[in-house]
């Protein structure tokens, strides 16, 4: 049986743990065309695509695949988003039109979610450009049943989903929340009532480049207009330069940040802002600002997407 990798981390520190409003110090915001990033403007609250396609910008084997896929042989959706990415236009609304056709959750005038728009685009590119970014998660259970051998499949997946135990005895960090993706327990089986060991195994192809995590760090109940909390994620290894992730070494090369506003109507709104790496500092792309912070926040629960580059 394949080995699984565990990462294992030193105590926490809680006294070194910042605040999500404290995890940075912004310099002047400076225009982003002198900085060479996209200069997408904020109309409609398009952050959120906004984010998204300045995330992809910034991934370089992916945005020069994307554009340099024949026209001809390109989606729409694709079409549109490599207008973007080669300058040809600053604003996202033709593309958010497109993307709002295959899903409603997409909203053509409020505030939607990068996630949601990053997995519509993903499911709309070639093939080439797909696999820079898709893997395979081998999936097995274990019970009681069929002399306690393991079953299970294998599922293509665009993104990673991980999630933050809701256990205040628990600290949860990036390392602990991917360590519970592989090995987790699940419900009892129907049949002979033992709690399933679930085993997650990540399957990379060669032309896999990319590794995109979307965070969930909030409690899952909440009533009316009153947020679900935000659980306390500490970064653990996340920003080391490789990051052990199963059988593979990545680093962390952008990030979606969330700054919530509150809810409205039973709906969370919010401000999106992308994250990239710049040097030895994180660009924090704002629209048609930016602005950098020395170091990655502490606490990472602000954040809903992570992006990674496989080192190899």
């Amino acid at each position: 049986m394949d080995t699984v990798q565990l990462i294992v981390e030193k105590p926490i520190d809680k006294e070194l743990i910042e605040k999500p409003c404290d995890s940075l110090v912004p310099s002047q915001p400076v225009s982003l065309p002198t900085q060479g990033y996209l200069n997408l403007i904020n109309d409609s609250c398009s952050c959120f695509l906004n984010c998204a396609v300045n995330l992809i910008d910034n991934l370089g084997y992916l945005k020069v695949s994307i554009i340099s896929n024949p026209a001809e042989q390109s989606s729409n959706t694709q079409t549109l988003l490599a207008k973007i990415l080669h300058g040809e236009t600053n604003s996202v609304s033709e593309l958010r039109t497109e993307l709002h056709s295959f899903n409603h959750y997409i909203s053509l005038t409020e505030h939607s979610d990068t996630a949601e728009a990053l997995d519509v685009i993903f499911q709309h590119i070639d093939d080439v450009s797909h696999s820079l970014f898709s893997f395979y998660v081998q999936t097995e259970i274990s019970c009681g049943c069929n002399n306690g051998q393991p079953r299970g499949n294998t599922v293509q997946y665009n993104t990673m989903e991980i999630k933050a135990n809701a256990d205040s005895a628990v600290d949860n960090t990036f390392d602990s929340m991917i360590n519970d993706y592989i090995i987790s327990d699940v419900n009892p089986c129907d049949e002979c009532s033992i709690v399933r060991a679930q085993r997650c195994r990540i399957i990379t192809e060669t032309s896999q480049k990319y590794l995109i995590v979307n965070i969930n760090s909030r409690r899952e109940h909440f009533e009316g207009d009153v947020a679900p909390p935000v659980i306390p994620i500490y970064k653990g290894t996340v920003e080391n330069e490789k990051v052990y992730i199963c059988d593979e070494t990545y680093k962390l090369v952008g990030a979606i940040e969330f700054v919530d506003l509150g809810m409205y109507n039973g709906q969370q709104k919010g401000h999106y802002k992308c994250w990239v790496r710049s040097g030895s500092k994180w660009a924090i792309i704002d629209d048609t600002q930016t602005y950098y912070a020395d170091r990655f926040p502490q606490n990472i629960c602000i954040f809903k997407t992570l992006a990674f580059e496989i080192v190899r």
